[in-house]
């Protein structure tokens, strides 16, 4: 079922990788399936920390950096 972008600003998705999206609605209106790849612009973070992972899935996906 397609979103009125009149209705949602924006969509928060987080998908198996626990990698967040804030994508606001009007690039996504009229569709009713989305292939994320296409919106790696629109990451925000990955949700690895807020799951007790003590952040390796941060690490994984390159989000959080180890310094030397």
């Amino acid at each position: 079922m397609p979103y009125d972008p009149d209705v949602i600003d924006y969509f928060f998705i987080v998908d198996g990788d626990v990698t967040m999206y804030l994508i606001p609605s009007r690039v996504v209106a009229g569709r009713v399936g989305l292939g994320l790849r296409t919106y790696e612009k629109h990451i925000v973070g990955n949700a690895g920390g807020l799951l007790g992972d003590g952040g390796a899935a941060r690490r994984a996906a390159g989000v959080v950096r180890e310094s030397a």
